[in-house]
């Protein structure tokens, strides 16, 4: 993995070599081991840089910028190539040619066969800029995933493009502003546009898409998106369970590419101990073992949860590493610290805000520890839920879309046998009915029933989010629980908007690189093409995946329905910073856009009635855990952003 960059004068003057080193200098901790800049001469109008860091073995092959012969196109890449010998074949190259290949040859060797078409042809966690002098125009892609990224900057005079939004802002051309409207859709949880940032003028280059500039034009377009259309059918149920071990063995192989030991984060639910047995057990062939880290809460709320949720997820990983003997269990315990300690680093490398709060305290935790013993490549499982591991929601509002009633009464029935429903006719209605209504009579009768939810969770100002068109309606749709009545429509909207660009800012920060097999390409496409009946059958909800781990996992951690609750003694560590919260909101205060954006007297109304310890109390988890810390982190990017670290 890289960073990467490039700079093209769209008016016919030469690019200023200064401006590349610049962009460079920025991006120096996502590439601290090499760097190369290449650019057309005195006369070129473009320049392009690579900065490295090597996890796989191929990385340290990597000389780039990679140039084509006799002047042809000047490529940079960032990213982890995964289907080397398929693209091989593709290529027509024999095995034996491309055994000391980089994985920037064989993206230079697909564009040079496919064009622009070369995306399709490519699977990985890849992002690549392609210069084309004789054409004058410049190429770009970002393959689905959010392991390497692209941010871009274009006016009539100049396009920039750069893997971080800071190697764009180290030009002196591009202004540093805000994006308030951004700033104000992350605060209400909203659907911000995804390719806007929270800089005015920058923009980001949304996985599974392309970039094409050419005469100063410039062409964004998506070249990825699943096919809802595809279905793929077998004639039996176990036929379902041997394609995903066929596919997921290959997937986590692929990730376990590394010139170091791999690490994983274990969780005692399905998603992360799927990867990490899966794993271990490839490990094991090869007489190695597999360390994994596990965040453990402190004594005070152990054993304490809200309904349907356990705290201390120690029990089932010791249960995972009876069953798997290669595995080398840590437990870390960040008793102390708060998400409020970390916020300065977390800006720095971020350069946003971020949801989530409670969690990046023990993330930050493993992600450190994993560095110190030389694992600089850790799995994780963070899209299960939404691949291998899906529910199965919408099968049942299907089922009554069809005509098919009994099928639907049939299921919800077997949910309230399970226990996962308290009736069959809550179940139905809840699963069935409800799903199908028009959004506008369902948001309407949420109301009624909870005439605050929507408002109970904002920690901005009513009027400000009116005047910036945010409202109180994504809200209620992103968190008033109401599931989709198409189970595909609602993962398939998830893949192709996914913006998040926190793995590639831990790999500055840490020099680790976070893998998740479970939101691999290949895996998102065949799991939204088997029947939804697959993931829910006879009340037994995550179906696929607990058939497919029988015999792998323990029976506890396949039978459970309850989840993990992370950072589950999150309340306790933020009553711990009583006085920080009070210092951050009197600067808020005084900072004009602080007061006009954010509701800093219900901010201050719930630290002055801040209450005893009740960590299993749903109001708490509302007040204290969504809104107050939502409020904390957008205000203390605004103190950041203003320089008031």
């Amino acid at each position: 993995m890289s960073a990467i960059w490039a700079l093209v004068c769209l008016d016919g003057r030469p690019v200023d070599v200064a401006d590349l080193e610049r962009m460079s200098a920025a991006l120096a901790p996502l590439g601290p081991e090499a760097v190369g800049i290449w650019h057309g001469g005195t006369a070129g109008p473009a320049g392009l840089g690579h900065r490295l860091m090597s996890f796989t073995p191929e990385d340290q092959l990597e000389q780039q910028p990679l140039l084509s012969a006799e002047g042809g196109p000047v490529l940079v890449v960032d990213g982890r190539l995964d289907n080397r010998p398929e693209l091989a074949r593709e290529l027509s190259l024999a095995p034996g040619e491309t055994r000391c290949w980089p994985d920037s040859s064989f993206v230079l060797a697909a564009y040079q066969r496919w064009g622009e078409d070369c995306p399709s042809h490519l699977i990985g966690a890849l992002a690549f800029i392609v210069w084309d002098p004789a054409r004058r125009r410049l190429f770009a892609a970002s393959t689905p995933g959010n392991n390497a990224t692209l941010f871009y900057y274009h006016t009539p005079e100049v396009l920039a493009l750069a893997t971080m939004p800071r190697g764009l802002l180290a030009l002196p051309f591009v202004p540093r502003e805000l994006d308030e409207q951004k700033l104000a859709e992350f605060v209400v949880f909203g659907r911000e546009h995804r390719a806007a940032t929270f800089y005015r003028g920058l923009r980001r280059l949304q996985s599974g898409h392309t970039l094409t500039c050419q005469n100063g034009a410039v062409d964004v377009r998506r070249y990825w998106a699943p096919d809802l259309s595809r279905r793929i059918v077998y004639p039996r149920d176990d036929d379902y369970v041997d394609a995903f071990h066929e596919l997921f063995e290959r997937v986590v192989s692929d990730h376990l590419r590394s010139i170091t030991p791999v690490a994983a984060m274990l969780s005692g639910g399905l998603d992360s101990s799927t990867v990490a047995v899966t794993a271990a057990r490839q490990l094991a062939g090869q007489g190695q073992r597999l360390a994994t880290y596990t965040e453990v809460p402190g004594p005070s709320t152990r054993g304490v949860a809200l309904p349907g949720w356990y705290n201390d997820e120690t029990p089932r990983i010791q249960a995972i590493t009876r069953q798997q003997t290669n595995l080398d269990p840590a437990f870390l315990n960040t008793d102390g610290q708060c998400f409020l300690d970390h916020l300065p680093a977390l800006f720095s490398s971020h350069e946003a805000p971020l949801h989530n709060t409670a969690n990046f305290v023990w993330l930050n935790a493993i992600l450190r520890q994993a560095a110190a013993g030389g694992q600089r490549v850790v799995l994780m499982g963070d899209m299960g839920n939404l691949t291998m591991s899906w529910a199965g929601n919408g099968l049942m509002a299907d089922y009554l879309r069809r005509g098919r009633a009994r099928a639907a009464w049939r299921e919800a029935r077997a949910l309230a046998r399970s226990g996962q429903s308290r009736s069959p006719w809550r179940a139905l209605v809840n699963q069935g009915v409800w799903p199908l209504l028009p959004e506008p009579l369902w948001l309407a009768l949420e109301k009624l029933r909870h005439p605050d939810f929507g408002r109970s969770y904002l920690a901005i100002r009513p009027g400000y989010a009116q005047a910036h068109g945010t409202g109180g309606g994504p809200v209620w749709r992103n968190y008033a629980g109401r599931p989709n009545p198409d189970g595909r429509r609602t993962r398939y909207d998830f893949f192709i908007n996914k913006t998040d660009s926190y793995k590639v800012a831990w790999r500055g920060q840490f020099g680790v690189d976070a893998r998740d097999p479970t939101g691999d390409q290949r895996l998102i496409d065949f799991c939204l093409a088997i029947p939804d009946d697959q993931f829910l059958r006879d009340g037994q909800s995550r179906w696929l995946i607990r058939r497919a781990m029988a015999g792998r996992l323990p029976p506890d951690v396949l039978s459970s329905t309850r989840r993990g609750m992370q950072a589950s003694d999150w309340f306790d560590r933020l009553s711990a910073r009583q006085p920080q919260i009070e210092q951050i909101l009197s600067r808020l205060e005084q900072d004009d856009l602080g007061r006009q954006m954010l509701d800093l007297e219900r901010l201050r109304g719930l630290l002055g009635r801040w209450p005893a310890p009740q960590p299993a109390n749903q109001q708490i988890v509302r007040d204290y855990g969504l809104l107050l810390q939502q409020g904390l982190m957008a205000g203390s990017f605004i103190l950041w952003f203003h320089g008031q670290p």
